[in-house]
Protein backbone atom coordinates (compact mmCIF):
# COMPACT_ATOMS: atom_id res chain seq x y z
CA UNK A 1 0.00 0.00 0.00
CA UNK A 2 1.62 3.43 -0.44
CA UNK A 3 2.46 5.46 2.76
CA UNK A 4 0.47 7.69 3.95
CA UNK A 5 1.37 11.33 5.05
CA UNK A 6 -0.35 14.29 6.93
CA UNK A 7 -3.64 12.74 6.51
CA UNK A 8 -5.31 9.65 7.10
CA UNK A 9 -9.21 10.44 6.24
CA UNK A 10 -11.84 8.00 7.38
CA UNK A 11 -13.85 5.57 5.86
CA UNK A 12 -17.84 5.88 5.60
CA UNK A 13 -20.27 3.30 4.96
CA UNK A 14 -23.52 5.26 3.70
CA UNK A 15 -26.57 4.22 1.84
CA UNK A 16 -24.75 0.89 1.26
CA UNK A 17 -21.62 2.45 -0.35
CA UNK A 18 -17.52 3.30 1.11
CA UNK A 19 -16.97 6.71 1.07
CA UNK A 20 -13.33 8.14 1.33
CA UNK A 21 -13.71 11.54 3.50
CA UNK A 22 -10.41 13.70 3.39
CA UNK A 23 -9.99 17.07 3.38
CA UNK A 24 -8.35 19.40 1.06
CA UNK A 25 -6.41 22.85 0.67
CA UNK A 26 -8.12 25.11 -1.38
CA UNK A 27 -6.44 28.69 -2.78
CA UNK A 28 -8.84 31.59 -1.72
CA UNK A 29 -9.06 35.20 -3.80
CA UNK A 30 -7.09 36.92 -0.82
CA UNK A 31 -4.14 34.09 -0.82
CA UNK A 32 -4.73 31.90 1.61
CA UNK A 33 -6.16 28.48 1.77
CA UNK A 34 -9.29 27.24 3.11
CA UNK A 35 -9.50 23.22 3.95
CA UNK A 36 -12.64 21.80 2.48
CA UNK A 37 -14.41 18.24 3.48
CA UNK A 38 -14.44 15.53 0.32
CA UNK A 39 -16.34 12.65 0.11
CA UNK A 40 -14.99 10.62 -2.41
CA UNK A 41 -17.33 7.64 -3.50
CA UNK A 42 -15.60 3.86 -3.51
CA UNK A 43 -17.81 1.16 -4.09
CA UNK A 44 -20.54 -0.91 -2.66
CA UNK A 45 -20.26 -1.84 0.54
CA UNK A 46 -21.58 -5.47 -0.59
CA UNK A 47 -19.16 -6.11 -3.37
CA UNK A 48 -15.90 -5.50 -1.45
CA UNK A 49 -15.07 -5.09 2.16
CA UNK A 50 -13.78 -2.64 4.01
CA UNK A 51 -9.97 -3.34 3.65
CA UNK A 52 -10.54 -3.22 -0.09
CA UNK A 53 -12.58 0.19 0.00
CA UNK A 54 -9.63 1.21 2.02
CA UNK A 55 -6.92 0.32 -0.57
CA UNK A 56 -8.99 2.00 -2.82
CA UNK A 57 -8.92 5.09 -0.83
CA UNK A 58 -5.54 5.21 -0.34
CA UNK A 59 -4.49 7.02 -3.72
CA UNK A 60 -6.71 9.35 -2.91
CA UNK A 61 -4.86 10.72 0.14
CA UNK A 62 -1.51 10.41 -1.27
CA UNK A 63 -2.64 12.87 -3.89
CA UNK A 64 -4.05 15.13 -1.30
CA UNK A 65 -0.95 14.77 0.84
CA UNK A 66 1.43 15.34 -1.98
CA UNK A 67 0.14 19.02 -2.86
CA UNK A 68 -0.06 19.69 0.73
CA UNK A 69 3.55 19.08 0.37
CA UNK A 70 4.01 21.37 -2.44
CA UNK A 71 2.25 24.11 -1.09
CA UNK A 72 4.21 27.74 -1.49
CA UNK A 73 5.62 28.57 2.22
CA UNK A 74 5.03 32.13 1.02
CA UNK A 75 1.30 33.41 -0.05
CA UNK A 76 0.33 36.42 1.33
CA UNK A 77 3.29 38.21 -0.33
CA UNK A 78 2.48 42.02 -2.03
CA UNK A 79 3.56 42.99 -5.45
CA UNK A 80 5.86 45.60 -4.03
CA UNK A 81 7.54 43.03 -1.59
CA UNK A 82 8.19 40.46 -4.27
CA UNK A 83 9.76 43.14 -6.72
CA UNK A 84 12.10 44.11 -3.56
CA UNK A 85 13.52 40.07 -3.57
CA UNK A 86 13.65 40.14 -7.66
CA UNK A 87 16.16 43.53 -7.67
CA UNK A 88 18.07 41.75 -4.64
CA UNK A 89 18.31 37.98 -6.71
CA UNK A 90 17.61 38.69 -10.31
CA UNK A 91 18.10 42.52 -11.14
CA UNK A 92 21.71 42.72 -9.88
CA UNK A 93 22.46 39.95 -12.17
CA UNK A 94 20.97 41.50 -15.74
CA UNK A 95 23.18 43.60 -18.31
CA UNK A 96 22.73 47.36 -16.77
CA UNK A 97 20.20 48.59 -19.65
CA UNK A 98 17.71 45.83 -19.21
CA UNK A 99 17.79 46.58 -15.06
CA UNK A 100 17.19 50.27 -15.97
CA UNK A 101 14.66 49.93 -18.49
CA UNK A 102 12.80 46.76 -15.67
CA UNK A 103 12.94 49.96 -12.76
CA UNK A 104 12.01 52.46 -14.83
CA UNK A 105 8.96 50.40 -15.63
CA UNK A 106 8.36 49.34 -11.65
CA UNK A 107 8.90 52.90 -10.49
CA UNK A 108 6.72 54.82 -12.89
CA UNK A 109 3.78 52.47 -13.56
CA UNK A 110 3.57 49.05 -12.37
CA UNK A 111 4.18 49.67 -8.78
CA UNK A 112 2.18 52.88 -8.21
CA UNK A 113 -1.02 51.09 -9.53
CA UNK A 114 -0.52 47.67 -9.02
CA UNK A 115 2.25 47.44 -6.35
CA UNK A 116 -0.11 47.05 -2.92
CA UNK A 117 -1.67 43.45 -4.77
CA UNK A 118 -1.08 40.27 -3.58
CA UNK A 119 0.37 38.11 -6.52
CA UNK A 120 -2.93 36.08 -6.27
CA UNK A 121 -4.83 39.27 -6.95
CA UNK A 122 -2.25 39.79 -10.43
CA UNK A 123 -5.15 38.13 -12.64
CA UNK A 124 -5.60 38.62 -16.58
CA UNK A 125 -8.72 40.57 -15.69
CA UNK A 126 -6.33 43.17 -13.01
CA UNK A 127 -3.84 43.60 -16.04
CA UNK A 128 -6.07 44.06 -18.60
CA UNK A 129 -7.68 47.27 -16.55
CA UNK A 130 -3.55 48.34 -16.04
CA UNK A 131 -2.84 47.72 -19.71
CA UNK A 132 -5.58 50.00 -20.39
CA UNK A 133 -4.90 52.34 -17.97
CA UNK A 134 -1.28 52.58 -19.44
CA UNK A 135 -3.12 53.45 -22.93
CA UNK A 136 -4.71 56.24 -21.97
CA UNK A 137 -1.91 58.33 -22.18
CA UNK A 138 0.10 59.50 -24.52
CA UNK A 139 2.38 55.71 -24.18
CA UNK A 140 2.91 54.11 -27.57
CA UNK A 141 1.80 50.22 -27.98
CA UNK A 142 5.51 49.23 -27.76
CA UNK A 143 6.22 50.89 -24.41
CA UNK A 144 2.87 49.37 -23.02
CA UNK A 145 4.04 45.95 -23.98
CA UNK A 146 7.42 46.54 -22.33
CA UNK A 147 6.14 47.53 -19.17
CA UNK A 148 3.62 44.43 -19.33
CA UNK A 149 6.24 42.11 -20.52
CA UNK A 150 8.28 43.46 -17.44
CA UNK A 151 5.79 42.60 -15.28
CA UNK A 152 5.27 39.36 -16.84
CA UNK A 153 8.95 38.39 -15.98
CA UNK A 154 8.25 39.25 -12.28
CA UNK A 155 5.28 37.08 -12.14
CA UNK A 156 7.09 34.38 -13.98
CA UNK A 157 9.77 34.40 -11.47
CA UNK A 158 7.51 34.11 -8.67
CA UNK A 159 5.94 31.30 -9.97
CA UNK A 160 9.40 29.67 -10.31
CA UNK A 161 10.28 30.52 -6.85
CA UNK A 162 6.95 28.91 -5.39
CA UNK A 163 4.96 31.50 -4.85
CA UNK A 164 0.81 31.21 -4.86
CA UNK A 165 -0.12 33.55 -8.43
CA UNK A 166 -2.72 35.21 -9.77
CA UNK A 167 -4.04 33.42 -13.39
CA UNK A 168 -2.43 36.16 -15.66
CA UNK A 169 -1.49 35.08 -19.12
CA UNK A 170 0.21 38.02 -21.32
CA UNK A 171 -1.07 35.90 -24.14
CA UNK A 172 -4.61 36.52 -23.11
CA UNK A 173 -4.21 40.07 -22.85
CA UNK A 174 -5.73 42.60 -25.31
CA UNK A 175 -3.09 45.46 -25.81
CA UNK A 176 -4.19 49.35 -26.82
CA UNK A 177 -3.93 49.72 -30.62
CA UNK A 178 -1.92 52.55 -32.35
CA UNK A 179 -3.20 55.51 -32.56
CA UNK A 180 -3.91 57.22 -36.07
CA UNK A 181 -0.86 59.06 -36.77
CA UNK A 182 -1.84 63.10 -37.20
CA UNK A 183 -1.59 64.56 -40.65
CA UNK A 184 1.60 66.43 -41.56
CA UNK A 185 0.46 70.41 -41.38
CA UNK A 186 1.17 71.81 -44.51
CA UNK A 187 1.95 75.64 -45.42
CA UNK A 188 -1.56 77.21 -46.78
CA UNK A 189 -0.93 79.37 -50.39
CA UNK A 190 -0.99 82.76 -48.35
CA UNK A 191 1.60 81.73 -45.85
CA UNK A 192 4.30 80.59 -48.79
CA UNK A 193 3.54 83.83 -50.38
CA UNK A 194 4.83 85.08 -47.49
CA UNK A 195 7.65 83.18 -47.10
CA UNK A 196 8.69 83.39 -50.78
CA UNK A 197 8.37 87.53 -50.13
CA UNK A 198 10.99 87.60 -46.99
CA UNK A 199 13.29 84.70 -48.40
CA UNK A 200 16.39 86.44 -50.29
CA UNK A 201 18.36 84.74 -53.30
CA UNK A 202 18.94 81.79 -54.15
CA UNK A 203 16.61 80.92 -51.55
CA UNK A 204 13.99 82.08 -52.97
CA UNK A 205 14.42 80.80 -56.38
CA UNK A 206 14.37 77.41 -54.34
CA UNK A 207 11.44 77.97 -53.14
CA UNK A 208 9.23 79.06 -55.70
CA UNK A 209 10.24 75.86 -57.41
CA UNK A 210 8.74 73.70 -54.42
CA UNK A 211 6.03 75.54 -54.40
CA UNK A 212 5.15 75.12 -57.83
CA UNK A 213 6.67 71.09 -57.80
CA UNK A 214 3.95 71.30 -54.67
CA UNK A 215 1.10 72.03 -56.14
CA UNK A 216 1.74 69.99 -59.56
CA UNK A 217 1.80 66.90 -57.19
CA UNK A 218 -1.50 67.55 -56.18
CA UNK A 219 -3.43 67.76 -59.60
Amino acid sequence: MPRRRFQRGSLVERSGRWYGVYRVDVLQADGTFKRDQCWQPLGLAGGQSERAARRQFQPYLDKVNDAVIKLPPKIGLTLTEFADEWRASVAVNLKGSTTRAAESHLRAHIIPKLGSLHLTEVTTKVVQGFAAHLGTGRRSRKTVENVLLTLSSLLRTARAWGYACGNFRFADLTLPREGVKKEVRCFTDDEMRRIIAAATEPLRTILIVLAVLGKMSLW
